[in-house]
């Protein structure tokens, strides 16, 4: 899921495909961001002790910190879509530290949304020991609600239609439930699917329609995933496991693929380009991140 999830985002910072396909765009920003949150929400791990989790949040808060600080000054400097005129000390922290610019919003409202939840799970299960499983879980996710909506709709830091989103999935993941069995991987869900093209007009992550199409997408996925060849399971488990580094280096590759991407007009349906940009940006972030790794100095960037 993850695998097929950062190619999507790849997709979406495709300058080309955005504009040439409008509604191609929007049912990928319906399904991709939704699912991303909602998954790393099913996957957090918050019974680890202070000082891993403070080390595991570092390890996504220091690349963060810099490749945001790089992007909000490449776009003050270039002329891109998020172009920024002045760039302030005020702006500069306004976009770094409550809205950030570019596509690593993802990270801040991750660090921020696990940081919630490990707080509010910490605190209620350490005054709460001698309470029934049920009520501490009915507490804790009342909790949860009142502080992402006083984040969200008080303070402005955090997407409600994201906070519902990861809330879901720690609900799943603490009630034991098996997302594999939950959402059942059958090819039948190829029918909702299509009946949400029809509603397209309509469609929106938050609503009904959304809902049922990002529902239908991760079973239609899990089916297919189930009827690949052994080769191409491990490669997209592997891009899987790699999506951190993938994320952070690709809006660098996707740069110069919208720079090139004139070069590629004899293809009017932006496949060719497409293929060319997932490869580049899958291929160079791995690598990128091995030469990191084998650098002990920088060992603190990327964990």
């Amino acid at each position: 899921m993850k695998c097929v999830l950062i190619m999507a985002v790849i997709i979406l910072h495709i300058v080309y495909i955005g504009d040439t396909f409008p509604m191609v765009k929007k049912f990928i920003l319906t399904f991709t961001m939704p699912t991303f949150i909602f998954i790393s929400g099913y996957l957090v791990n918050v019974d680890k002790k202070p000082t891993a989790f403070i080390r595991s949040t570092i390890h996504i808060l220091t690349p963060y910190l810099i490749m945001e600080t790089c992007y909000i000054i490449m776009a003050h400097h270039l002329p891109i879509r998020e172009h920024i005129d002045i760039l302030s000390t005020r702006t500069f922290l306004q976009y770094l530290l409550v809205h950030p610019v570019g596509p690593y919003w993802y990270l801040h409202t991750l660090i921020l949304c696990n940081s919630i939840y490990y707080i509010i799970n910490y605190f209620t299960s350490a005054r709460n020991k001698q309470a029934k499983q049920s009520t501490n879980e009915i507490r804790l996710i009342i909790a949860l609600g009142s502080v992402f909506t006083l984040v969200s709709a008080g303070f402005n830091l955090l997407s409600a239609i994201y906070a519902i989103y990861y809330t879901a999935g720690i609900v799943i993941r603490r009630n034991h439930i098996d997302i594999r069995k939950m959402l059942n991987p059958t090819l039948w869900t190829i029918i909702p699917i299509i009946i949400s093209f029809y509603f397209r007009d309509n469609i929106d992550c938050i609503n009904i329609y959304g809902i049922l199409f990002n529902g239908s997408m991760i079973c239609f996925l899990l089916w297919v995933y189930h009827h690949l060849p052994t080769k191409i399971r491990k490669v997209s488990l592997y891009i899987g496991t790699h999506t951190l580094p993938i994320y952070l280096f690709s809006p660098a590759f996707t740069f110069c693929a919208n720079k090139f991407s004139y070069m590629f007009t004899f293809d009017p349906t932006g496949t060719i380009l497409t293929i060319t940009a997932i490869s580049i940006s899958v291929i160079g972030g791995i690598i990128l991140y091995k030469l990191f790794k084998k650098s002990k100095m920088t060992s603190w960037l990327l964990p």
